[in-house]
């Protein structure tokens, strides 16, 4: 979608933040993640601004995209947003994404789908790791509680009929 016109970006009055404006209708970008993640992600909103915004391939498989289609999806995108699952980014995969720029990894560890050629291209990759940190934490601290009442344990034995009313309990 183009946001200004040619002739408006032609004009010295443009703004500066017009003209990138206009830059970023002409992204593409291939966006990796299967729908159920994305819906987890994006409400229909956010997805009508980045399909304003860019040209956007959705993937829209069930699982993560094998390294072939991933190949497919990503040729002639400039900005790519991957997840868990994602292959890794070799040279066979970003082989048809001479334009690829940038690599968003929408989760933490980058290391699944690192590879040299990322580097050797000169390719920046993000993570969301910074911007799930703390509810990993949380996550992390409400498991060593869970595991020191002894959480798993109980539950094995409630599933097992072994589970019995404490004296009282009928009040």
């Amino acid at each position: 979608a183009t946001i200004f016109a040619p002739r408006a970006l032609a004009d010295k009055r443009a703004t500066a933040k017009e003209q990138r404006v206009h830059a970023m209708s002409h992204l593409k970008l291939a966006w990796l993640l299967q729908p159920e993640l994305t819906d987890s992600m994006l409400g229909a909103r956010e997805r009508a601004l980045l399909d304003a915004l860019a040209d956007v391939t959705w993937w829209q498989g069930d699982k993560p995209p094998t390294p072939d289609e991933a190949r497919a999806a990503l040729a002639g995108a400039q900005t790519a947003v991957v997840s868990w699952g994602a292959p890794r980014m070799t040279a066979e995969v970003l082989a048809e994404a001479p334009s690829l720029q940038r690599v968003h990894y929408a989760a933490g560890s980058v290391k699944p789908i690192v590879d040299e050629s990322l580097w050797a291209r000169g390719i920046r990759l993000t993570s969301a790791a910074a911007a799930i940190a703390e509810n990993v934490a949380e996550y992390t601290l409400c498991l060593i509680i869970l595991g020191l009442y002894n959480f798993w344990g109980l539950t094995e034995a409630v599933r097992a009929g072994k589970w019995q009313r404490s004296a009282g309990a009928d009040r």
